[in-house]
C-alpha cells in the first residue's frame, strides 16, 4: 500500500486544537459546531458516499480519494488518499467500507490495518452490508 494523494489538498485544523468531550456526553460523530473534521477514506465501490458527506457537510468532512488498481500479478497496488500532505496522523478518520466479494474484503483489511498504523486518533468503519452474516438457514447440511 502506497500512502499518496492525487490532489495536494491544504490542511485543516490540527487535532489537538478541537476542543475536548465533556464529561457525560455521548461520543461518536460530534455535533457541526464543534469544530472536529472527519478525514473520509472510502472503498472504491463506495467512494460516491464519501464525496456526497463532503459536498453535504464540508465542515465536517473532508473525502479523500484513492486509487485502488492491481499489479499485473494480481496483488493490489492501493495509493491511499490524504498522505500528501498528511492529513490522517492524529486526525478522526471513517474508513466506507465494502465487503462485497473476498477480494475486496482482503484488499480493505489491508487498508484499515495501514490507517491504525499511520497513528490516526480514531478509525470508524462503517460497513454497511456484511455479506457473510446473512445465512440465515442451512440450504445443505454440513
Amino acid at each position: 500500500i502506497q500512502f499518496g494523494s492525487p490532489d495536494n489538498s491544504s490542511l485543516i485544523k490540527k487535532a489537538g486544537e478541537a476542543p475536548s468531550t465533556p464529561a457525560g456526553k455521548r461520543t461518536g460523530f460530534r455535533s457541526l459546531g464543534e469544530g472536529i473534521k472527519y478525514q473520509v477514506i472510502a472503498a472504491e465501490a463506495v467512494e460516491y458516499w464519501g464525496e456526497e458527506l463532503q459536498n453535504k457537510h464540508p465542515d465536517l468532512f473532508k473525502f479523500h480519494r484513492s486509487e485502488w488498481k492491481k499489479f499485473p500479478d494480481g496483488t493490489d497496488n492501493i495509493k491511499l488518499g490524504g498522505y500528501h500532505p498528511n492529513e490522517i496522523r492524529g486526525r478522526h478518520v471513517i474508513f466506507l467500507a465494502s465487503f462485497h466479494s473476498n477480494d475486496a474484503t482482503l484488499s480493505q483489511l489491508y487498508v484499515c490495518i495501514a490507517l491504525l498504523e499511520s497513528l490516526v486518533k480514531s478509525l470508524t468503519l462503517v460497513l454497511p452490508f456484511y455479506p457473510v452474516g446473512t445465512m440465515e438457514r442451512v440450504v445443505v447440511e454440513g
